[in-house]
């Protein structure tokens, strides 16, 4: 992978591909995700607006190492 693909990876990455609001029955709120993260705001009345930011793609990041390490660690032990 090039310099340039990568690029483009990481721009598909950041665009959202899902925007909802939801009406709940003590406020509304927003969900936008993309590939590489999800961000959610809350709406209640008579307070702020609270976000939170999610970075999935650190979690994805994080799941195939671990699953790298014991696959490692499975060849590694010749009892399994």
């Amino acid at each position: 992978m090039n310099g340039d693909q990568l690029g483009i990876w990481l721009v598909v990455g950041m665009i959202p591909y899902h925007i909802e609001w939801q009406s709940m029955k003590d406020g509304r709120m927003l969900e936008m995700r993309a590939l590489f993260w999800l961000l959610v705001g809350d709406m209640r009345p008579g307070e702020r607006f609270v976000w939170t930011l999610h970075i999935t793609l650190i979690k994805h990041l994080g799941n195939v190492a671990r699953a790298v390490l014991v696959h490692l660690r499975r060849e590694e032990d010749p009892r399994k």
